[in-house]
């Protein structure tokens, strides 16, 4: 099999998405640069082995893979004084709700990929939905397969699938982080201290998850496995239902979704060359 060359990679924008892939990068080694036009992003991530440019133009040339986790509405004000600089480079849209067709009609010199990655690539435990364009070389795609895996778990899927993607992986550890502190409420409300009502929740969740990739069962299946008729568990599932829980969450990802399609249309609509 032919040896993946190694390439420098450069994070144009070190916010929260940003910055967490740029970390999750370093750490595992690859040569990873970023640009943000506030400097204190950037100089914070130095820890992870991780460089900051002085400006997007030097992120642009000195890199041969770009990054681009930008927020939307800012996405094309951002890139377009950089064109010249990315022609013909394998640049990666980490933003939600532009698809490829906006991106190839506003920047048609540019070869486009996207991502969908998460906050949790800063400690490798992402999961990654992709696609590559059909002009990148067998090279570049799996240089970039291989990076986008190191953040956690990286899976091609069709574009289409994009936008239930955001929603679930996206968007998806706020509302974990909202599930979560709301263990934590109930916690500290039965008498737990905060600091170990949040650390049995985390474990609890991280133990969940990963029982759940590893056994390969379905989750009701496992949920079953510890609910004892009669007894204790039982009683809360029984309260979550009562609660309309479940369909509270399915409303909320399904929404996302329809907000991220949403913002394809319109993006798409403002987009013509």
């Amino acid at each position: 099999m032919e040896k993946i060359l190694r390439k420098k990679i450069g994070i144009l924008g070190a916010g929260a998405l940003g910055g967490a892939v740029a970390r999750g990068l370093g750490q595992r080694g690859f040569d990873v640069s970023v640009f943000d036009a506030n400097p204190e992003k950037g100089e914070a991530l130095a820890p992870f082995s991780v460089r900051a440019c002085l400006s997007s133009e030097e992120l642009c040339c000195e890199n041969e893979i770009i990054m681009a986790a930008i927020k939307p509405h800012i996405f094309f004000s951002v890139l377009r004084p950089l064109e010249t600089s990315l022609e013909n480079k394998l640049c990666v849209s980490l933003a939600g709700g532009i698809s490829l067709d906006s991106l190839k009609s506003e920047f048609p010199n540019i070869r486009w990929a996207r991502a969908m990655t998460n906050i949790c690539a800063a400690v490798n435990r992402a999961f990654t939905g992709y696609v590559l364009p059909e002009t990148a070389t067998d090279q570049e795609s799996g240089f970039l397969a291989e990076a986008l895996e190191s953040l956690g778990e990286a899976v091609p899927v069709q574009e289409r699938l994009f936008d239930a993607i955001t929603a679930i992986s996206g968007s998806g550890p706020a509302f974990y982080f909202s599930f979560f502190d709301a263990f934590l409420l109930a916690g500290v409300r039965l008498g737990l201290p905060a600091d170990l009502a949040l650390k049995a929740t985390a474990w609890t969740a991280a133990g969940a998850s990963e029982l759940l990739l590893q056994s390969g069962k379905h989750p009701a299946a496992l949920r079953d496995e510890v609910s004892t008729p009669g007894g204790t568990t039982i009683e809360g599932v029984s309260a979550l239902h009562e609660g309309g829980v479940p369909a509270a969450i399915i409303r909320c990802v399904l929404k996302t979704a329809e907000k991220s399609e949403s913002m394809s249309k319109k993006t798409a609509q403002s987009t013509s060359r």
